[in-house]
């Protein structure tokens, strides 16, 4: 049946988690990946000390997403672009089509959907993924936790979709936004990404592999100018009427509420899952994905509606000698 069944674009380490998310809920999962030279992929999980083994349809026929109700994608920038154009011509009335995280990308996804003349389908924004995950050397994917609230919106602000009320069936964290402007700016990887690196080059590039991106990264410092840059965020959501929630009340919303008065304070709490989140370098979506498609539009945001945001444009100064070709989004 088609309202069981999800369409998740890619096998990436961000593909197989959320594809965790649905199969736990009873979904049906089929992923479409050109890479896919059988007819069915096997992968694993661990959660709690617990690894559970998963086998999903696998196919590299785009045609097959008219099975779905939903087509889930964890691609961003220009990669997802070009899936947007094989999506946009096999996805009809009544399907829903779910992005994350949220990267600013609605819009541009909406333009190639027109272009072919496909206005049928509704398109969603999740602000980040349902869970924080990495990668074990034994290839088996490690959820460390599952958020507990995640904001999503449907692009244009469409409400009274049945797909877009049903995807809280399999997604229970799921908290209905104003818009994906909303969503996209509620992605706080902006300030927990690229600052840290940026602040410390010289050890990143000593021990890229080792480097713990939080722990090594985060001082009192560092963590007192994230705050401030999160305070120009904030303004900026402010400025377009949205009321953004700030980077540490997210963070106790997703993993756990405690005590903590700060980043800092926080990452080095039991609730959370940082420790060792590492090896994100110069090279790394850290600064390859989250400053073009996060910090550069954020930014965009600010200029246009007069909010100053030293910090975002000193990340954007900073980071642009290190992307390489770089074609910051218009």
């Amino acid at each position: 049946m088609r309202e069981k069944t999800v369409a998740i674009v890619g096998t990436s380490m961000f593909a197989k988690a959320v594809a965790v998310e649905f199969l736990r809920h009873g979904a049906s999962v089929l992923f479409l990946d050109n890479q896919c030279f059988s007819s069915s992929i096997t992968f694993q999980a661990e959660e709690g000390g617990i690894v559970t083994s998963f086998t999903c349809a696998c196919t590299s026929d785009w045609r097959r997403i008219g099975d779905a109700i939903y087509v889930v994608t964890s691609q961003t920038g220009e990669e997802l672009l070009q899936s947007a154009m094989k999506i946009a011509s096999f996805m009809e009335l009544g399907q829903l089509l779910v992005m994350f995280p949220g990267y600013f990308m609605a819009e541009p996804v909406a333009r190639i959907f027109r272009e072919i003349g496909n206005n049928n389908v509704s398109i969603c924004e999740m602000t980040s993924s349902p869970v924080v995950c990495s990668m074990k050397a034994d290839g088996i994917i490690h959820i460390h936790k599952r958020k507990k609230k995640l904001k999503y919106a449907t692009y244009k602000s469409h409400t009274d979709i049945p797909a877009l009320a049903l995807l809280k069936d399999f997604l229970p964290m799921l908290s209905l936004a104003s818009n994906t402007i909303e969503t996209s700016l509620e992605n706080i990887n902006s300030i927990l990404h690229p600052l840290p690196i940026l602040l410390n080059l010289a050890t990143v590039q000593r021990s890229p592999d080792t480097f713990r991106h939080f722990i090594d990264g985060v001082d009192e410092q560092v963590s007192c100018l994230m705050h401030l840059m999160d305070e120009e965020r904030l303004a900026v959501g402010s400025s377009l009427g949205l009321e953004l929630e700030p980077v540490l009340t997210q963070l106790k919303l997703y993993y756990g509420n405690n005590s903590a008065r700060t980043i800092f304070e926080y990452i080095h709490t039991p609730e959370c899952p940082y420790n060792e989140i590492r090896g994100f370098g110069l090279s790394s979506r850290y600064i390859t994905l989250d400053v073009p498609n996060l910090v550069v539009n954020t930014a965009r945001l600010a200029h246009a509606n007069m909010v100053p945001v030293p910090l975002f444009d000193a990340c954007i100064a900073l980071a642009n000698p290190f992307i390489a070709n770089a074609e910051f989004p218009k």
